[in-house]
């Protein structure tokens, strides 16, 4: 296998790494944070490792691949620790104090 495919390879495999490490070990009010951090790593990532290793013949491709992979595994990842309740959760509370809830975790409250 080519180098350049290799790379685009190693992101997504680092990227469900990095799922189940945020997924287990941040906190679930912080994990959808940390998955937004590390989406812009890995696209630094890819750019780096594609700059290095391959061609200048097909770069946006490689690079589209790489980061569309890695976003898709990582949009999977969050929607998975959403439904299991990290990431937060939004209550709306209007101005009769009643509550409309959208949570999947701990609250985070604007009052109106």
């Amino acid at each position: 296998m080519r180098p350049e495919r290799s790379a685009i390879l190693g992101i997504w495999c680092a990227a469900i790494v990095g799922a189940f490490v945020i997924g287990f070990a941040v906190p679930e009010e912080r994990q959808l944070t940390f998955v937004t951090v590390f989406m812009l790593v890995l696209f630094l990532v890819a750019g780096g490792l594609q700059t290095f290793l391959g061609s200048s013949k097909g770069f946006i491709m490689r690079i589209a691949l790489s980061t569309v992979g890695a976003f898709a595994i990582l949009a999977f990842a969050s929607l998975v620790m959403a439904l299991l309740g990290g990431g937060g959760g939004l209550v709306l509370v209007d101005s009769a104090a009643s509550a409309t809830s959208l949570s999947f975790g701990a609250p985070i409250t604007f009052a109106g």
